[in-house]
């Protein structure tokens, strides 16, 4: 009995303990300090006129204050600004980042303070970009059609050195990704380099779409008009055809074993010369990409006999 009656007496004062403990830090409003990583920079240029480069990405920023306050803020709440850069000559130059708008009961720093930066004169110029597609992605037995760039063109944004030295502006598309047998659609960063090939320092608008329709190979054969059932009373000559020759389609191992296409007229019935639709007899395994009725015109002429 000894023994559950100190039981329960421990919780007792175990949860006056506790709730007391809650309650007072409910009532505490504690001054502490909090590092907020990764908050980003905003530029400021009221002219418009200058390009930055050497500006870090993001900065860390220290606070000081209430804890229930500094819990709120967050890198996506703060905000980081560069002095206003119309006040600077262009050039390797060191400029301030401010804090701004931060709660009455609160201080804070930015690190670092001070970063030195190039500021130049800012230039956009729009260019229009060139689609490489890496041909080591195609499977073999196809090909690419004509590709597709959407946007045709895009404006790059850059020191006037920059963009004075822009000789190549790609959305390449290489041999990293798996080979394929079928229509591609993607979107890649546009690739802006010198003469020399080096990769300039310049802003790009967007990304582009690249659309690359994908065929089997085709090979184009002469179309060969074969008269069968010719009667021996009769000479027969095609004269004409409306189609002379095909594009077929199938991989390479197929396509190397046709040289031609045969097309097939039944003259069994036929007397005289008239124009008639031949059955074209394709290889199996063989498509034809542009199917198109084949026709001939056939003269037909009695054989005159020695007697007559």
């Amino acid at each position: 009995m000894s023994v559950l009656l100190a039981i329960m007496l421990s919780t007792y004062v175990y949860n006056r303990v506790n709730s007391s403990t809650t309650n007072h830090d409910n009532m505490l409003s504690v001054q502490t300090t909090k590092l907020v990583e990764d908050v980003p920079i905003h530029v400021i240029d009221s002219s418009g006129e200058k390009y930055i480069s050497g500006l870090p990405e993001k900065v860390t920023v220290s606070l000081d204050g209430p804890r229930n306050v500094l819990a709120q803020l967050t890198n996506q709440t703060l905000t980081v600004e560069t002095e206003d850069l119309v006040k600077f000559p262009n050039g390797e130059v060191g400029i301030q980042l401010l804090l701004k708008k931060l709660p009455s009961n609160v201080t804070g720093s930015v690190v670092p303070r001070v970063v030195n930066v190039q500021l130049d004169e800012r230039v956009q110029k729009e260019f229009a970009v060139n689609a490489i597609i890496d041909a080591n992605i195609i499977a073999d037995g196809y090909e690419m059609g004509n590709v597709t760039v959407s946007p045709e063109k895009v404006t790059l944004t850059g020191s006037r050195e920059a963009i004075e030295k822009v000789h190549t502006v790609t959305a390449n598309v290489s041999s990293g990704v798996a080979k394929t047998e079928s229509f591609i659609q993607t979107h890649v960063a546009v690739v802006v380099k010198d003469s020399q090939g080096n990769i300039l320092d310049v802003n790009v608008d967007k990304k582009v779409s690249l659309t690359v329709p994908v065929y089997q190979k085709g090979k184009k054969v002469p179309v060969e008009i074969v008269l069968a059932g010719q009667q021996n009373d009769y000479t027969y000559k095609v004269e004409s055809q409306t189609v002379s020759d095909l594009t077929l389609l199938g991989t390479t191992e197929q396509l190397e074993k046709v040289s031609k296409i045969t097309a097939t007229i039944n003259v069994s019935q036929i007397t005289q010369s008239q124009t008639l639709e031949a059955t074209v007899l394709v290889p199996q395994g063989i498509t034809i990409s542009n199917p198109q009725q084949v026709k001939a015109n056939i003269k037909v002429e009695r054989k005159v006999s020695e007697g007559e």
